[in-house]
């Protein structure tokens, strides 16, 4: 199953469940992390990772998708993490761990059936599968070929700290409330671990069902102080801090004062059109009364004539754009 939750620079996927397609649930494959990661604007992705595995190639091709992204990607691990699900995790730039987590490395292993070739041909693709991952492990953690090989064939649930001293991880956090939750996920889930069933060939025997619950008694067993009480607590949601609520607050204050100027600025423009308007009527006024006294008086002096109103009326408003220009 995968989630994904966006704030800003910041993005978190959760991948919990299954690798690949399962029977149980949508799985985790390339194309459904590839078409998040590529819709997001985030710089920063914080990929947490729940899962007890499955398809390797779907995890090898998961490993690359991050390893090649721009974006600055750190791994939590938190609850129960093994096989596909670590190879993903290595493909961060951080490496980070729950207190509580487990962490599990093995070889490939598949369940086959055919003649003699068929099978050396499985044998032959879980040998180059081996390879990939062994490399991988090698160059996160800087151990030798021999060490790692060593530690995947022994197949056995390392914790925390055993993980960092390996090299697998950066870091240790503590904690968060996901303990009840993985406990509620591995009773609920019928999820196989490290494996992908076809289920037209595949046939549970009474000597499976054993094994396979034993594997999850021996889960289940290191959380049992962080049973869940009454109910189930959510993954931790993201919040928004005092101080991301303050600086919206100041981009509001911003955008009332930049208003504030805008409305100051087009008073003052009113006001002064208002101006404008005032001088014309003068001038109209001045015109009239011009023309009044002129006719009053008599004829103008010789080689001069009485001015029209409207000419003087058309002097004073080009006098008035003649000063708009020169501001």
């Amino acid at each position: 199953m995968l989630k994904i939750y966006s704030k800003g620079e910041n993005a978190t996927i959760e991948i919990l469940g299954s690798i690949g397609e399962s029977w149980f649930d949508e799985g985790t494959t390339l194309n459904s992390v590839k078409s998040q990661i590529e819709n997001l604007s985030a710089r920063n992705i914080t990929v947490k990772i729940s899962s007890l595995g499955g398809d390797a190639f779907e995890g090898l091709a998961i490993h690359d998708l991050l390893k090649s992204s721009k974006k600055k990607v750190t791994a939590e691990i938190i609850g129960a993490t093994a096989s596909a699900a670590t190879i993903i995790a290595m493909g961060a730039d951080k490496v980070k761990i729950s207190e509580n987590a487990l962490f599990l490395v093995h070889n490939a292993w598949t369940i086959a059936q055919g003649n003699a070739d068929d099978l050396k041909k499985q044998a032959e693709n879980l040998e180059t599968v081996d390879n990939r991952m062994a490399a991988i492990y090698v160059a996160k953690t800087g151990k030798s070929e021999e060490e790692v090989r060593s530690l995947m064939k022994e197949d056995k649930w390392i914790d925390s700290n055993e993980a960092k001293e390996f090299g697998f991880v950066d870091e240790i956090t503590e904690p968060v409330k996901i303990a009840a939750s993985v406990i509620q996920e591995i009773n609920n889930s019928k999820e196989l671990p490290k494996i992908k069933i076809n289920k037209n060939e595949f046939q549970m025997t009474e000597e499976n069902k054993s094994w396979f619950a034993e594997q999850f008694d021996a889960i289940k067993a290191q959380f049992k102080k962080e049973e869940p009480k009454a109910e189930v607590e959510p993954v931790q949601e993201e919040t928004i801090s005092k101080t991301e609520v303050e600086e919206q607050l100041n981009e509001i204050n911003a955008m009332i004062s930049e208003l504030k100027n805008s409305n100051e600025e087009l008073e003052k423009q009113i006001a002064e059109k208002n101006a404008e308007i005032e001088d014309l009527n003068k001038a109209v006024a001045n015109a009239k009364a011009t023309k009044v006294e002129a006719s009053a008086e008599g004829n103008a002096p010789d080689g001069e004539t009485t001015p029209d109103a409207s000419e003087v009326t058309f002097n004073a408003m080009k006098s008035l754009v003649k000063k708009r220009r020169l501001r």
